[in-house]
């Protein structure tokens, strides 16, 4: 995954979740803000999706997102869009 992403021109990748590989990663120049490492695979059927909006924090991010965090205040809404 993180060398399609690199092929793709994607600059840093933002998780909800755990990511593993990360000296792999890191070599490549890609970086990854996640909440943990693991050592363990994905399952090959799920769960998850690829291109449509996530919650991070509580904050609904929609891309294509140009940034590489996003932190909510108390004024801002709760959906943020790139």
């Amino acid at each position: 995954m993180g060398e399609f992403m690199v092929n793709a021109g994607v600059a840093d990748a933002v998780v909800d979740g755990a990511v593993r590989d990360v000296r792999a990663l890191s070599a490549m120049g890609l970086p990854v803000h996640a909440r943990a490492v693991t050592p363990a695979g994905p399952f090959k059927d799920g769960p998850g999706a690829i291109g449509v909006p996530v919650a991070v924090g509580g904050v609904v991010v929609a891309g294509p997102v140009t940034c590489s965090s996003v932190t909510p205040t108390a004024s801002s809404s709760s959906h943020a869009t790139a």
